[in-house]
């Protein structure tokens, strides 16, 4: 390949993938649109049929796993894969990391409170991505979640993660998640380094 074919190639993706971005952006505004709402039986069903229409006409560029953008873009917020809250890195070095992150009414557990599942996912998240900074990919061994108050949505929370040690393959992480002054979580978790060949 020629270098202005290169170049070419290269800003040909980047408009793809920023375009794609605009569209996880669209899907998580319809997430909280869905969540927040309470449509009569015939709105529901219209718009459920106008989204089987929108999801058919992606069948066509169907992708495997390799190639798929959700999940992969890795400078964009939540790694333009919507199950995940976008998290706001502000500080990040091999060993530590900060941000913040604010949860919609797609997290909402009941009563102002985000869905406890989400925290972990949260943690995840987090450590998974401090855990491969600098280092050989890797995969959550265990993560286990304190729930100290109630997490809330539609506030600012802060996050940290820190790398507590390394033994081998074994990368131990911890990390919280505040609302204020208020820790709302703390958690810990194993990383391990994967091996030659490992998926």
């Amino acid at each position: 390949m020629t270098s202005s074919a290169w170049a070419a190639q290269t800003l040909a993706d980047q408009e793809t993938g920023t375009a794609f971005e605009h569209l996880i952006g669209s899907l998580r505004g319809l997430q909280d649109s869905v969540t927040s709402t309470r449509p009569p039986a015939e709105v529901a069903l219209a718009i459920a049929a106008e989204l089987r229409a929108v999801a058919h006409r992606l069948d066509e560029f169907g992708v495997g796993e390799a190639d798929q953008l959700a999940g992969a873009q890795m400078d964009y917020p939540g790694r333009s894969q919507a199950c995940v809250p976008v998290l706001d890195h502000t500080a990040q070095s091999a060993d530590e990391v900060r941000g913040t992150l604010q949860l919609s009414r797609f997290h909402l557990g009941r009563n102002g409170a985000a869905h406890g599942g989400v925290i972990p996912l949260v943690f995840d998240e987090i450590f998974g991505r401090l855990a491969g900074t600098d280092r050989p990919r890797c995969r959550t061994a265990f993560l286990h979640v304190d729930y100290r108050e109630i997490t809330p949505i539609g506030r600012r929370l802060d996050f940290t993660g820190r790398v507590e040690r390394v033994d081998g393959r074994k990368i131990f992480v911890t990390g919280s998640l505040a609302d204020g002054d208020a820790v709302v979580a703390e958690a810990d978790a194993l990383f391990v380094v994967l091996r030659e060949g490992q998926p």
